[in-house]
C-alpha cells in the first residue's frame, strides 16, 4: 500500500526496512555514553519520544517523512534494545534472567502483534495504511505515561544520595571496545 502511494520501487521499499537495522548499528555504540550523561530514565523517554514523533512522520507525512519516521524509529528501538537490558538487570538483581526472558518474549509477541494487526486495520477497518501504523502511538504514549513517574522517583533518590555523606565512588569509563563483557 505504501509502495503504491508513493509509487517507490522495489529498491526503496527495500531501504525502508532496512533504515531500523542501519540506525541499530550507528546508534548503538553511542547509547551507553548518552544515557551515562543524561541518565537511563531521560534517555528511554527520549526513545519514547522520538517513537511517538517518529509514528507521525511515517504516517501523516510524504515520503521523505515516511524514510525520517522510520529512521526515527530505529533509533529509538536502538536506545531501549541497549538501555533496557541493563534497567532490568540494575532493578531485578536476582532475576535478571527471567526479567530479560519476560521482555524479549514480551518484544516478539508485540512486534507478531503489530505486524498480524495493523493490515486488517487498515484494510478491514478501512483505516488506512496511515491511520493503522499511527495508531502504535498509543501504546508508545501509555508507555511514555508509565516512564515519566520515573522522573520524579529517580530525582527523590539523587536527592536522597546527595544528603547523605557516602564516600564518592570514582567511575572509570571502558570503551565498548575494550570491554570482555561486552565480547
Amino acid at each position: 500500500m505504501i509502495q503504491t502511494q508513493y509509487n517507490l520501487s522495489g529498491s526503496a521499499v527495500g531501504f525502508i526496512t532496512t533504515l531500523p537495522l542501519i540506525a541499530f548499528a550507528v546508534v548503538s555504540p553511542f547509547v551507553a555514553k548518552y544515557s551515562n550523561r543524561f541518565g537511563y530514565v531521560r534517555s528511554i523517554i527520549a526513545a519514547i519520544l522520538f517513537i511517538m514523533v517518529g509514528e507521525l512522520l511515517r504516517s501523516y507525512t510524504n515520503s521523505i517523512g515516511l524514510f525520517v519516521g522510520t529512521s526515527f524509529l530505529g533509533v529509538s528501538i536502538a536506545i531501549g534494545n541497549v538501555l533496557v537490558p541493563s534497567i532490568i538487570k540494575t532493578r531485578f538483581p536476582k532475576s535478571s534472567g527471567l526479567m530479560i526472558s519476560l521482555y524479549i518474549s514480551g518484544m516478539c509477541v508485540f512486534a507478531a502483534i503489530g505486524a498480524g494487526v495493523s493490515i486488517p486495520l487498515a484494510k478491514g477497518l478501512g483505516l488506512g495504511w496511515e491511520n493503522s501504523l499511527a495508531s502504535w502511538f498509543i501504546l508508545a504514549l501509555l508507555t511514555l505515561l508509565i516512564w515519566l513517574p520515573q522522573l520524579e522517583k529517580r530525582k527523590k533518590v539523587v536527592e536522597t544520595i546527595s544528603e547523605t555523606e557516602s564516600p564518592s565512588v570514582e567511575s572509570s569509563e571502558i570503551s565498548i571496545w575494550k570491554s570482555s563483557t561486552a565480547w
